[in-house]
């Protein structure tokens, strides 16, 4: 970790897919208020991309607070969005982003707190 803050990456969001595996999205805060975010394909078949999406509540913003985000590996600036946001994720890939909250909005989640991420099971289609 070579941020000054030193605080760890934690997994904040699960969804497991019986047919295919999970997609986990990983955050943690950064020195002066950014939150890093990795999306991460963990495709058991290694064939798929899949649309990865993480929610502000999962890294302590609220619903209709903005942030820009920069997607790290890319080098690119991808804009302002609130609530939540999306990305395709290449099989056994994943997405490096920094967020960086806009018009005074902080994370208000406790990073210190071991709580367990939440998981979402998709079962496969009948």
């Amino acid at each position: 970790n070579q941020d000054k803050l030193g605080v760890q990456g934690r997994r904040v969001r699960q969804v497991v897919d019986f047919n295919s595996g999970a997609l986990d999205v990983w955050a943690c805060p950064l020195y002066g208020g950014d939150v890093a975010v990795l999306l991460f394909n963990a495709d058991w078949k290694g064939t798929e991309a899949h649309e990865i999406t993480f929610f502000w509540e999962d890294i302590g913003l609220e619903q209709n607070d903005s942030a820009s985000i920069r997607d790290l590996w890319a080098h690119k600036d991808l804009g302002v969005y609130s609530g939540a946001f999306i990305a395709t994720v290449p099989p056994h890939g994943s997405v490096m982003l920094r967020l960086k909250p806009l018009g005074g909005a902080v994370s208000t989640k406790d990073w210190a707190r071991a709580d367990p991420a939440p998981v979402e099971y998709r079962q496969p289609a009948q």
